[in-house]
């Protein structure tokens, strides 16, 4: 998606009169990229950490910098917490959330088969906590 904005930026430079005024812009897309590249280095770290908040953030994070990227490097990290027994329920539900964000868009039958099983797993408890109202926004 961001490669996306940077070809259109670069392919508009041409077309805009200013050109300097486009430069800058492709820098801004530029530093963007870096951003995101730094964004996957640094909240892999806190994926896996014991506090549910810190996992929760992180994992949102990197729902949020990967938006619609379809990276399998995440599928394979979301989803293998998605399997996780020891995982809170919390934990579970955001994961979903963000690989509905990574992948939103992509008709991905992997993702939406296992965001699936997730729910018909969980007990009649877990099923009437609140948040378990967000799957369906993680399926899209």
């Amino acid at each position: 998606m961001i490669v996306t904005l940077y070809v259109f930026q670069f392919i508009s430079c041409f077309l805009s009169p200013s050109l300097i005024l486009c430069l800058f812009d492709i820098m801004q897309v530029l530093s963007l990229i870096r951003i995101c590249f730094q964004a996957l280095a640094i909240l892999m770290e806190y994926v896996n950490k014991d506090d549910s908040n810190i996992r929760i953030g992180a994992i949102l994070g990197l729902g949020i910098a990967y938006a619609g990227s379809q990276k399998d490097e995440l599928r394979v990290q979301l989803s293998a917490i998605l399997g996780d027994p020891q995982a809170t329920l919390e934990v579970l539900v955001f994961t979903a959330v963000a690989l509905g964000l990574v992948f939103v868009g992509s008709c991905n039958e992997e993702i939406a088969q296992s965001i699936i099983f997730f729910l018909m797993e969980r007990s009649e408890a877990e099923l009437a906590e609140p948040i378990i109202r967000l799957l369906p926004v993680a399926l899209g």
